[in-house]
Formats: structure tokens, sequence, C-alpha cells
């Protein structure tokens, strides 16, 4: 199976009488096949459980998932171009968010558990990876970040340490 782009034209003469055709054809299977492999790969994250934000080496972000809407109830439009520092509201420190951004540059990931906001401004504990991704040269160029939300479950483990805690 090959895919094909064909262009043709009609061959005139002098006097404007079409004599024949002119065509060209080119192969474009593999046009095709980086096109059904990119469709396939935007697919796969937009329809993640997790979030999947994709920020420029100043964390501005150029990509916020389905599941990134749900987690934060910001939707796409609303984050796009924004810093994703003030979108998340991560809660650490200046020295810390420093650190993590050097050993981000220094490792090119980094992940760890942490407490971010809603777009409402409720909590949300999410065990966060983050990738720094570089060009042929070692230049950033991209910074993805996957997000696991573990409220619920964080929730749950506070239920019942408050339940043994009132047993005991």
């Amino acid at each position: 199976f090959t895919w094909a782009l064909s262009n043709k034209v009609p061959l005139r003469n002098l006097n404007g009488d079409i004599i024949g055709l002119v065509g060209i054809t080119r192969d474009i299977t593999d046009r095709k096949a980086h096109e059904l492999q990119l469709r396939y790969q935007a697919t796969l994250q937009q329809n993640m459980s997790d979030a999947v934000i994709v920020t420029d080496p100043t964390f501005k972000i150029k990509s916020w998932n389905k599941a990134a809407e749900r987690i934060y109830g910001w939707t796409a439009e609303e984050v796009l171009g924004n810093n994703s520092v003030e979108v998340l509201r991560t809660e650490i420190s200046d020295e810390t968010r420093a650190y993590i951004t050097q050993q981000l540059y220094d490792q090119s990931w980094w992940q760890a558990e942490v407490v971010q906001h809603h777009k409402d401004g409720h909590k949300l504990y999410i065990w966060g990876s983050i990738t720094l991704i570089k060009d042929e040269n070692g230049v950033p160029f991209s910074v993805i970040a996957v997000n696991h939300d573990m409220t619920d479950r964080k929730r749950s483990e506070e239920a019942l340490r408050d339940s043994e805690e009132k047993y005991r």
C-alpha cells in the first residue's frame, strides 16, 4: 500500500487547445506514517488519566491535556501561555523551587509528592514527575510534567489515621 499525492494540469498549445495532460505524483507514504504516529501520540496524551502539562523552559504552558482540565479545573484555553507556577500554585519555598529547577537542569528529571491547588483553591496532593527535554545540542526546549492526583488516597489515609486515633 502506498500513499501518493498527485497534481495534474492540462497541457495547451499556443491556441489554448488542450493537447495533453501533465502530471506529477509523489510518494507520501512516509509522511502519512509520521502523521498517523503523531495523531496516535496526541490521542494517548489527551486520554491519559494523569495530567500532562508541557511548558517551554521558562515554564510557560504550551499544552494542557483533558486530565489536567479535570484535575485542576482550568481549561486549556485558560492556561495556555500562562506560567505553570502561577496556575498550579505548588506549596514550596522559593529556595526549594530553585533547588528543584537546578536538579531538573542538572539531571533532566525530578519527581516527588507536592501540594498544588485546584482552580477553586482546594488542595491537591500530586505525585509529579518532570522531565527536561533538550535538543541535539543539549539546549533545553521543553519541560514535560506528568502529574498523578493522589488527593482521594491522601484523604482516606488521613481519615484512617483520625479513626485510629479516636479508637486509641
